[in-house]
Formats: C-alpha cells, sequence, structure tokens
C-alpha cells in the first residue's frame, strides 16, 4: 500500500518542484516592471501637479497619490503601477 501512495505522491511532488522556480521568476518579474514612487513623484510633476503628499501603491496596480494641481486645487490621483498613465485626477478637500 505504501508503494501505491509513493507512486501517485512522486509525480506531483516533482511537478510542484518544477513550477515553483517559474513562479517565483514570474511574480519577481512582476515586481519589477512596477514604477518606483520617485517614478510616480516625478510622473506627477511633469504633469504639473506639487507638493505630493502622498504615494500609496493599491493592490489593483495602481498608485493613490495626494497633490496640489496646476491650479493650486488639492487632487486625489490614480496612477497606473506599470505605465504612468493617469487613471483619475478628482478634486480632494484638503
Amino acid at each position: 500500500m505504501k508503494t501505491f501512495r509513493i507512486a501517485y505522491i512522486a509525480p506531483l511532488l516533482v511537478a510542484s518542484l518544477t513550477l515553483a522556480p517559474a513562479l517565483r521568476t514570474t511574480a519577481q518579474q512582476h515586481e519589477a516592471d512596477l514604477l518606483t514612487i520617485v517614478q510616480v513623484i516625478d510622473r506627477l510633476t511633469a504633469l504639473g501637479y506639487v507638493d505630493v503628499l502622498e504615494v500609496e501603491l493599491e493592490r489593483d496596480d495602481r498608485y493613490e497619490a495626494e497633490a496640489r494641481g496646476p491650479d493650486g486645487n488639492w487632487y486625489e490621483i490614480e496612477i497606473d503601477a506599470y505605465t504612468g498613465e493617469l487613471l483619475s485626477s478628482e478634486p480632494d478637500p484638503h
């Protein structure tokens, strides 16, 4: 009976050991492609925002930031975490 169980478990073990490095590499690559907070601040500055107070990475691959816009008003801003694309900019009564 023990030989029978090992015969089924061994291929699963080999498969998991083979796939683990590939999954780890994909996760590491995913993280490496993210913009850094400094890059996000640079992007906001290039768009005319100043006084960036807060930049947070959200779970859905976007950064949220609070900054003063070119018009002097405060905004809550969403930036794509990979491309730096401006997703939204809404007035924030600071």
